[in-house]
């Protein structure tokens, strides 16, 4: 069962939970006044309150939090309620929202046609049209918003594999065809190895679509219609949700376009002639497979068409921020921006158990929660009198899983001069570990990107603030390089603070089995690690804040990537 919480009911909610933490703060051991310092008030940033709120931001009822999507909003309003009920002020005159429009554009439609071609004559022997509301003998797997008309090659699974003699795309020309082929690579059977395990589906698009020139795939991945209709219909739900969405004032994004259709049983076996032949699709999957050397691609008596229709579309968003004041005179218009996207990747195609919801409770929900208890607990110290000289923001930026979209914004119309933004520290994925780590037997550490290889006096900070916490957490500097061909450090929302030449922290613990993957849920986040990188980078932001140095940026070689890669 799902259930939705809307404003006034998280209002109330958070109002009483507010009420109750005053209470326990203003009696007995919990007195504020025993908490000497800002630092003190990290010890409410508890595995048990992350996991509180959590477990309602990466719900299924946020619906994956995709840009553009409903539950984005509800996640906007969920955080916004928690900053009216801990009385944290709102960075802008009118509220927390700092609006702005998306373009992008919405595939309405697929309209396909296949064509019958024998002795030079043409015959439409199918029409259909694919939508969020009819199923049609195909639907989109990728893209589809690229219209094509072409004759049709089967290729088997459309793949070379010289080591094993296989050429399933041998003689023939595939540039401007489609090319149908199996989805499923059986790269094993009865224990031996036919195919080689490095060769899979991201090659086979790659190979075909962009080095090869083919006009589009038709993918086998269904021998029976009961699951390719529950599989088109579950893709029709999500059909026609607005996509490369950009922002109105810039270049519309680019990337590859492709589309890759699936096709159901029953017509793949028209256009192979099986139907004639008294065989199936199933079974000719398994003749092939058996013996994928044998095969040899052939060119059908067929030809498809695909027509997409488009339409231009505005999608209106939001970044949402919070500012603890500055209590220091000369200090106070001066910022520490922590900085978290709020957005996942939404509803999208389902996995294996059906799911089609992706929770992003990694990614991004951690740095979300994170950023919201860590902008309460510095409200307390605040309210208790132990708060920051600078002003703190914290930011919750939108679109950054279609491209950094809300800290460009945000970076391009800021809020506050960007003379005046002292660092950033941003937050994204710090509650898993990856391989590599796992492993190791290491859960308590945190890669950092950026601080010593732009500011040497961010560094000192970043030190200083996990002594302060007993080093609960070890730095682990892996990717923490110009050079690295990751290049992590431009790849999230603190490169639009650092092309401005804003020294930036960026925290992230590593890509797991369940990235992007409907399985990145709450219960697999590990909370106590979480909390003490979480307690980190609140103590990270206070000493920022109180330093009376301003850290500055002092490698010349990031001041020359940023002046010549700035955008």
């Amino acid at each position: 069962m799902k259930i939705y919480l809307y404003p006034a009911t998280l209002l109330l909610i958070f109002t009483f939970a507010s009420c109750g933490s005053v209470n326990n703060q203003q009696s007995g051991s919990s007195d504020v006044n025993a908490l000497a310092t800002i630092h003190d008030f990290n010890k409410s940033l508890t595995p048990e309150l992350l996991s509180e709120h959590l477990h309602i931001v990466a719900s299924d009822s946020f619906e994956g939090r995709g840009t553009g999507q409903p539950g984005m909003q509800k996640a906007a309003d969920y955080i916004t309620a928690y900053y009216k009920a801990h009385g944290v002020k709102a960075g802008l005159e009118d509220g927390y929202f700092q609006k702005f429009n998306l373009q992008g554009q919405a595939n309405k439609s697929i309209e396909t046609k296949i064509i019958q071609v024998v002795d030079g004559d043409s015959t439409a022997v199918y029409e259909g049209t694919f939508s969020n509301s009819t199923v049609s003998a195909f639907y989109p797997a990728f893209g589809g918003e690229v219209s094509a008309t072409a004759d049709i090659i089967f290729a088997g699974y459309g793949i070379t594999d010289a080591n094993r003699n296989i050429d399933h795309l041998e003689g023939l020309e595939i540039k401007d065809k489609w090319v149908m082929i199996f989805e499923e690579i059986q790269h094993v059977v009865d224990g031996d190895t036919l195919v080689s395990a490095e060769i899979g589906s991201r090659q086979r698009l790659s190979d075909l679509i962009f080095r090869r020139g083919a006009a589009g795939l038709i993918m086998v991945s269904h021998f029976d219609e009961t699951e390719f209709m529950n599989d088109a219909l579950a893709a029709g739900s999500v059909f026609g949700m607005p996509g490369r969405l950009s922002l109105e004032y810039t270049n519309p994004r680019g990337g590859f376009r492709a589309t890759v259709l699936n096709i159901n049983p029953s017509h793949a076996e028209m256009l192979l002639g099986l139907s004639e032949s008294g065989s199936n699709i199933g079974e000719f999957y398994q003749t092939v497979s058996s013996n994928p050397s044998a095969f040899k691609p052939f060119q059908l008596n067929y030809s498809l068409s695909s027509k997409a229709t488009l339409e231009t579309i505005q999608v209106p968003t939001q970044n949402i921020i919070a500012v603890v004041e500055g209590s220091d005179p000369l200090l106070k218009d001066e910022y520490v921006i922590v900085t978290a996207h709020y957005d996942h990747t939404g509803i999208g195609a389902p996995d294996a158990t059906g799911d089609r919801i992706y929770n992003g409770a990694d990614d991004d929900g951690s740095g979300t929660v994170a950023v919201m208890t860590m902008a309460k607990a510095m409200n307390d110290a605040k309210l208790a009198g132990k708060g920051p000289k600078r002003s703190v923001m914290f930011l919750h930026v939108t679109a950054e899983e279609i491209g950094l979209l809300g800290s460009r914004y945000y970076s391009d119309h800021p809020t506050v001069p960007v003379e005046n933004i002292i660092a950033n520290l941003n937050v994204d994925m710090i509650g898993r570990i990856d391989e590599e780590h796992e492993a190791a037997g290491e859960e308590d550490y945190v890669y950092i990107i950026g601080a010593e290889i732009i500011s040497s006096g961010l560094n000192t900070t970043l030190n200083k603030a996990n002594e302060l916490n007993g080093n609960e957490i070890r730095f682990d500097m892996k990717y923490n390089d110009l050079t690295d061909p990751n290049q992590f450090y431009r790849r999230s929302d603190h490169w639009n603070f650092g092309r401005l030449g804003i020294p930036f922290a960026f925290y992230f613990t590593g890509v797991h089995v369940d990235y992007h993957r409907p399985s990145d849920t709450p219960d697999k986040i590990l909370y106590n690690k979480y909390a003490k990188i979480t307690r980190q980078i609140y103590s990270t932001a206070a000493e920022l804040a109180n330093n009376p140095e301003r850290p500055v940026v002092d490698s010349q070689e990031f001041i020359n990537i940023t002046q010549t890669n700035s955008r």
